[in-house]
C-alpha cells in the first residue's frame, strides 16, 4: 500500500492535496472501501505505466534514508 507520502517520492511535482485526490479517484474507480488515505501499488502500476521494481527502489531508497538520518541524532 502505498500513502501520500511514498506516492510523494514517485509523482514530486504533485502538492499533498493533489495526491489525496488522486488516491479518492482512484479508490472510486477501483471500488475500494476502505478509510485509509493508500493505494494498492499494482493500481499506479496499472494506471501510470511505473515500473513496480522502480517503486519499489524508491521505497527502499527512502527508508534507507530515514534510517540513516536517524542514528545520526
Amino acid at each position: 500500500m502505498l500513502n501520500v507520502k511514498i506516492l510523494s517520492l514517485i509523482f514530486p511535482e504533485r502538492t499533498n492535496n493533489t495526491l489525496y485526490a488522486m488516491i479518492r479517484k482512484l479508490k472510486d474507480k477501483y471500488n475500494l472501501k476502505y478509510k485509509t488515505a493508500e493505494i494498492p501499488i499494482g493500481i499506479i502500476v496499472e494506471e501510470y505505466g511505473i515500473p513496480f521494481d522502480d517503486i519499489t527502489k524508491l521505497i527502499l531508497a527512502f527508508r534507507k534514508e530515514k534510517d540513516d538520518s536517524s542514528k545520526v541524532a
